[in-house]
């Protein structure tokens, strides 16, 4: 039996699962314009292991900035960094590092939360570029869930 379900979330023996999808940005409400977009909605209270990340399609939005986080704490996953410095193949980083390229990720952001997480886009608006997200989470409330955001796609 395949360890896939039919969403295309991964589950691990521990309770872990893999939610994963991907954002087109466009520069509209929701997709890139300035504020915030909604990556994963979160139902009760679940442990977030880590969230990394790939960018498929390079990125162009003048001098915009995108952070990760959640409501109330919009870097708790990485500090700001510049759009435009996003090039395809370049992999997210936890610990404020942004994307680098090298192929080598690490996210060392294990953390509780009940709040969606985001991206907050400040500065000008990101009006293309591709992103492929991950986030292992497993729940903690008897209603714990992560579920892609509305500007997500299943990958």
């Amino acid at each position: 039996m395949s360890d896939y379900n039919q969403s295309r979330y991964y589950r691990h023996l521990d309770g872990w699962t893999l939610a994963r999808g991907s954002i087109t940005f466009d520069g509209t409400a929701g997709k890139g314009a300035q504020g915030t977009v909604t990556l994963f909605d979160v139902t009760g209270a679940v442990e977030v292991g880590s969230l990394l990340g790939e960018c498929a399609t390079s990125h162009d939005g003048a001098t915009a900035t995108i952070a990760f986080g959640v409501t109330g704490n919009t870097t708790m996953f990485c500090d700001p960094f510049t759009a435009t410095n996003i090039d395809a193949g370049m992999v997210l980083s936890g610990g404020g590092n942004g994307f680098v390229s090298g192929g080598v990720a690490s996210s060392p952001t294990a953390a509780i939360i009940n709040a969606d997480i985001i991206a907050t886009v400040a500065t000008a608006d990101v009006t293309a570029g591709v992103l492929e997200l991950f986030v292992w989470w497993r729940p903690l409330s008897a209603d714990g869930n992560v579920a892609l955001g509305s500007a997500m796609e299943q990958i």
